[in-house]
């Protein structure tokens, strides 16, 4: 790690971007036709690890291809280790790692490091109609909410671990155990302020608990009851309550949907009294062309520090194109919004420049480009940043 200077407000900025990386689902698939996620992947929320299909289409659909051919059938390589382990039918088998140098600048104050994000083993099992998944892996910092071990550094970490029945062929799935939040896009870019400021994005705001997965081919939803992440102590800080959608398929390749979360903590972060947070919104996928389309979400998130008094209300948006002009290479610029409680000054605003390069099944190249400005009573603090990562996939 090398660094020119530090302060406060780049500590709070490394804080925000410095979240551990996941396994990932990409919402512009619908482009290809794949309104759902659970033909490619064992959770059907789209996050995680793939099932032999889903591998199979990263080589057809995402990667480059390199000969200029179209194929039709996936090679052995895009399989569990290169295609070297035959597994059984029923066991799926994943292991993903994930780093990237990290650049960042605010206020004057300048950082550079590399950052590790992800190391993790992921396994599936499908059994008839049962379905089960789970993950453990290693960090060198802090786990916070994903951590098994509570050390300072060097944990292990677990994000999912379920076990479910399925209802039907693509038609539903009921589960037990701790998986993501069923809410809005679930796009990657997890510190982006949709995810961030509703605390739903699918590295690290995982919950145990019980959910019901529909599907069809016009309409989905999930909802799920959280009983609180057991990896925080003590247990007043753990989150209860509901969260849930409803997409529809309102065009070949658009789909619009409605989400909904409301839990109440004991003692809220930072807080002494009982909090009710709400989140409220509405997200929309679009295949516009088939090298082209665009994600939407806009969420209006409550806070209430019960007996107060005091109802804390902001708003977050996140409009981002994907446009694919050769396969497997995407040019994705985005912006997004933030009015924070008081509105102490504006809107914050950020806008980001991505290039993200799948150049073979097993790996993923990319680049992302920020800056934000955010209003405050005393002037806008401005923050510019570039993340360069590299995933392998085995």
């Amino acid at each position: 790690m090398t660094s020119s200077r530090r302060g406060g407000p780049l500590v709070l900025l490394i804080a925000a971007l410095v979240v551990p990386g996941a396994a990932r689902a990409y919402p512009w698939m619908i482009r290809h036709g794949y309104s759902g996620c659970g033909v490619c992947h064992i959770d059907p929320s789209g996050a995680g690890l793939l099932t032999d299909y889903g591998r199979a289409q990263s080589e057809l659909l995402m990667a480059t291809r390199w000969s200029g051919e179209k194929a039709e059938e996936a090679s052995p390589s895009a399989d569990f280790g290169f295609g070297l382990f035959k597994l059984p039918e029923w066991l799926f088998l994943g292991v993903s790692y994930r780093g990237g140098a990290l650049v960042t600048e605010a206020n004057g104050l300048y950082d550079s490091r590399w950052i590790t994000m992800l190391l993790d083993l992921r396994a599936g099992l499908r059994i008839g109609r049962f379905r089960a998944s789970g993950s453990i892996g290693w960090l060198p910092t802090a786990g916070q909410g994903i951590s098994v071990t509570s050390k300072d550094a060097n944990n292990i970490v677990m994000r999912e671990l379920w076990a479910g029945w399925e209802l039907g062929e693509e038609a539903g799935l009921v589960r037990v155990g701790r998986f993501g939040l069923p809410f809005g896009l679930r796009n990657i870019e997890h510190t982006s302020w949709v995810r961030s400021v509703t605390r739903t994005d699918i590295n690290v705001n995982q919950q145990y608990g019980l959910g019901l997965q529909l599907g069809s081919d016009k309409l989905r939803g999930e909802v799920m009851a959280i009983a609180g992440n057991f990896q925080i102590s003590p247990d007043q800080y753990r989150e209860r309550g509901l969260s849930g959608y409803v997409e529809a398929m309102v065009a070949p390749s658009v789909a619009v949907g409605v989400s909904a979360l409301v839990t109440r903590a004991q003692i809220g972060l930072g807080g002494s009294v009982p909090v009710l947070r709400q989140s409220y919104g509405g997200f929309l996928r679009a295949g516009i062309v088939p090298t082209l389309g665009i994600l939407a979400e806009g969420d209006v998130v409550l806070s209430q520090g019960l007996g107060t008094g005091v109802l804390q209300t902001s708003s977050v948006t996140w409009t981002q194109l994907d446009w694919e002009p050769i396969q497997g290479f995407h040019l994705m610029p985005a912006f997004e919004t933030w009015k924070q409680y008081g509105d102490v000054g504006g809107v914050a605003t950020g806008e980001w420049l991505t290039l993200d390069w799948f150049p073979w099944s097993h790996l993923e190249l990319r680049i992302d480009v920020f800056a934000r400005q955010q209003p405050q009573a005393s002037g806008t603090t401005s923050s510019l940043g570039a993340l360069f990562q590299i995933h392998a996939l085995l």
